[in-house]
């Protein structure tokens, strides 16, 4: 019996706990690892348009493996309609419930208020989320590059509406956020529209056969509307990215086909010597997927092939550990 009781004791400490929390009204799941050092480093995870906080925890399981690393996970809700106010124009849905709010206040007052507690450290704040969650990713970073340390997108690229300011803040190299520009009362680290802004690290992920944001770019679509915006295109995307991130150059590797039974095969691009580091990983036969993860046939269908020749949590870990957390330290941006 000792030694049950003994397995158990040491299976509740590696536990990683979670709790829901409220904030403004908005319930929020929060994981922190056993162990780890508080104010720790915040994954702060974004689910898709008519998802769920509880649902991407389920369905990811992202902070099993950030727990590895470190960090405490927040999964975070979008309001009652369930979709993230990122800025992007989605014109059957504005007719029905008029334009959403400003989400990235929502969402750094939630990190102002974990920070308040000593939860986690404001200086090490990551972002990622699919879809819309991935467009609000995107705004957040946008918005206030001071207070993001890094940024994952997952099958999504950048509407034609919606950009960031070149660093030099010599016009609009990647154009002009909608979301952009000071206003009185903003939260701390608003970077002014046209001030020279800093890099920020990114990485993304897209399967080439999205069957809702297309690959190439175009309408954006689902079942229950026909017209929710557009996109610019994934490579278009990572184009103006480079250029925001201050690339020179980038090299792309084939990864090993390492599932050969669900139809995707993986192309990494490293873009080296940059201001901040981007990574883009283009899933080939993929859909509009958390890749690295199983799913049935009809979610096949509905979003398309998943891969399994990597983890996308393992990925943007790996991406924030050792690209992202070393450079920050020392300084570089």
């Amino acid at each position: 019996m000792k030694y049950i009781a003994l397995f158990l004791a040491i299976f509740l400490m590696a536990a990683t706990p979670v709790k829901a929390e409220t904030f403004q009204g908005r319930e929020y799941l929060i994981h922190i690892s056993q162990g780890v050092k508080q104010p720790a480093p915040l994954a702060l995870l974004l689910h898709g348009g008519g998802g769920r906080a509880d649902e991407l925890r389920k369905y990811t399981k992202f902070h099993k493996q950030a727990k590895k690393y470190g960090m405490s996970v927040v999964y975070a809700n979008a309001s009652d309609v369930r979709i993230w106010g990122d800025g992007k124009s989605r014109p059957d849905l504005d007719k029905k419930i008029g334009p959403m709010p400003d989400d990235t206040l929502y969402l750094l007052g939630l990190i102002d208020h974990l920070a308040e507690q000593g939860i986690v450290d404001p200086n090490k704040v990551f972002v990622a989320g699919i879809s819309n969650g991935g467009t609000m990713s995107m705004a957040l970073a946008c918005k206030y590059p001071d207070r993001i340390a890094g940024f994952a997108m997952i099958a999504t690229s950048q509407p034609p509406n919606f950009h960031c300011r070149a660093r030099d803040g010599q016009g609009p190299a990647i154009g002009e956020n909608p979301l952009a520009g000071t206003t009185p009362g903003a939260p701390a680290g608003t970077i002014p529209f046209g001030s020279r802004t800093p890099p920020v690290p990114a990485i993304f992920f897209n399967g080439t056969d999205d069957p809702l944001v297309p690959f190439e770019g175009g309408r954006v679509s689902n079942k229950k509307h026909d017209n929710m915006g557009a996109v610019l295109g994934a490579k278009r995307t990572l184009r103006l990215w480079s250029k925001r991130n201050g690339c020179k150059s980038k090299t792309e590797t084939n990864l090993h086909n390492r599932s050969r039974n669900d139809g995707t095969t993986v192309t990494k691009v490293d873009y080296n010597n940059c201001d901040a580091p981007l990574q883009h990983y283009i899933v080939h036969g993929g859909g509009h997927t958390w890749l690295g993860l199983k799913q049935n046939h009809i979610l096949d269908k509905i979003f398309g092939k998943a891969s399994r020749d990597f983890s996308t949590n393992k990925a943007i870990l790996e991406f924030w550990a050792e690209e992202v957390g070393p450079r920050r330290s020392q300084g570089q941006w």
